[in-house]
């Protein structure tokens, strides 16, 4: 589509503006080769409401930029989120922005269940971002979870059987087609490492840069002591945030790490389930 005249006359003005203001300069600078007084003070004026009209305009939209900045560092918090799936459109946003990059992804997912992140991110997201993998990017989805026996022990029934159901849902996949074949040729890992450890806090780590980080809650009001997750609060950190985003993110990471390590030493499995 066309850009409207009045779009074009403002976009050409922008970037003929220091263009002005130099001949503008110039011309005064040499106002006193003008014998004509009345024609240099007509000059002179003409010149002088330009270079004016330029410096105001100038301040206008430093003004402008000054506001922007503003407004942000006056934010006191991180992007914030009630829970995972209203952080979901947000995190698909990050993804789909890495992949127009042409970039592989790496996720590092810290879960208990994976109740809600297996479902939203391997069988909803992951099918459509690998649909639009015209550039073979490869993708590299892995999962720390909560051994279902440590599950049981804690008296988390309900989560238990949503971890015992995420590791058979993980063995249907590979039998997918269109899993399958991402998997073989080497475009696709999933990985779940089982470990037996309650988890403080949870969350989804891109590519080690973008973090969206979530608490685990326990309601005590019952007999029974309940563990949430996955409802409550999310928040996004970056590497370059005004919010500690590369602290939190480096104990993101070595959390991962450590839970990852652990699994190898599992005393409820021999080994993590791996490489499905």
């Amino acid at each position: 589509m066309n850009k409207p005249w009045i779009k074009i006359i403002k976009d050409t003005y922008k970037k003929a503006r220091p263009h002005i203001a130099l001949i503008s300069v110039v011309c005064i600078s040499l106002s006193p080769l003008i014998t004509n007084r009345a024609y240099k003070l007509i000059a002179l004026t003409v010149l002088s409401s330009i270079l004016v009209s330029i410096i105001l305009d100038l301040f206008s939209e430093i003004e402008k930029r000054f506001e922007v900045i503003n407004s942000k560092l006056g934010v006191k918090e991180p992007p914030t989120y009630s829970g995972f799936n209203p952080a979901l459109p947000h995190i698909k946003q990050t993804l789909v922005g890495k992949l127009l990059k042409n970039e592989n992804i790496h996720i590092k997912i810290i879960a208990v269940s994976a109740q809600f992140s297996w479902k939203n991110i391997v069988e909803v997201l992951l099918p459509e971002l690998l649909s639009y993998n015209r550039n073979r990017v490869k993708f590299k989805v892995e999962f720390t979870l909560v051994d279902p026996e440590v599950l049981r022990q804690w008296g988390q029934k309900k989560l238990c059987r949503y971890c015992q159901n995420t590791l058979a849902l993980k063995e249907i996949i590979s039998s997918q087609e269109e899993f399958k074949k991402e998997i073989d040729e080497g475009r696709l890992e999933l990985n779940i490492h089982l470990v037996d450890n309650m988890p403080h806090w949870h969350g989804l780590l891109i590519n080690d840069e973008i973090l969206y980080l979530g608490r685990s809650k326990w309601d005590m009001s019952k007999n029974h002591k309940e563990m949430h997750v996955g409802r409550k609060e999310y928040r996004k950190f970056t590497m370059t945030d005004r919010f500690q985003g590369s602290q939190r993110i480096e104990i993101f990471q070595h959390w991962f790490d450590a839970y990852k390590f652990r699994s190898k030493f599992n005393p409820y499995l021999a080994n993590s389930i791996e490489n499905v």
